[in-house]
């Protein structure tokens, strides 16, 4: 068999890798497989990439027209099906 060659690649690369294996219908390790990627760094950057997204936050803030509702209603849906619900 002949030997694999080390390719660095960047972390947009690596992004791009994960969302080709997942829109491929393929798994992880059938993936690497036909692309000639280690599946151990493939599953690293896969985990590292996702932890990364995991921890990321974003400021919400209200409607600037509230009109004169004494009380605010807020729904945010996340992955997972988790719904976050805030009523203030």
């Amino acid at each position: 068999m002949a030997k694999r060659r080390n390719i660095r690649r960047s972390e947009e690369q690596w992004r791009q890798l994960l969302a080709a294996q997942e829109s491929s219908g393929k798994t992880q390790e059938e993936y690497c497989r036909s692309a000639g990627i280690s599946k151990t760094t493939f599953w690293k950057w896969s985990r590292r990439l996702k932890a990364r997204t995991a921890a990321q936050f974003i400021e919400l803030s209200p409607a600037a027209n509230l009109g004169s509702a004494k009380a605010a209603r807020v729904e945010v849906e996340i992955a997972g099906g988790i719904t976050l619900r805030i009523w203030s």
